[in-house]
């Protein structure tokens, strides 16, 4: 998929609630990504305009701290 095909939608319930729709600008994925076992099955995605921070419906998430038991 090329980024532009990406459309981002934040919902405070499903897909009821407030909703920000956003296009994606950018993916970032994990480098070792491996399809056929899914190992390291993460991104991130970039969009434009950005979210709204103050919106009740959105809010930060924390990733947690590389250690040496990450798997």
């Amino acid at each position: 998929y090329s980024p532009s095909e990406i459309l981002i939608s934040t919902a405070i319930n499903g897909m009821i609630g407030w909703k920000q729709w956003r296009y994606a600008t950018a993916v970032y994925q994990h480098p070792a990504f491996d399809s056929s076992s899914f190992l390291n099955n993460i991104a991130l995605i970039k969009v434009s305009p950005p979210l709204n921070l103050s919106d009740p419906g959105v809010a930060l998430i924390c990733l947690p701290q590389a250690t040496a038991n990450d798997y």
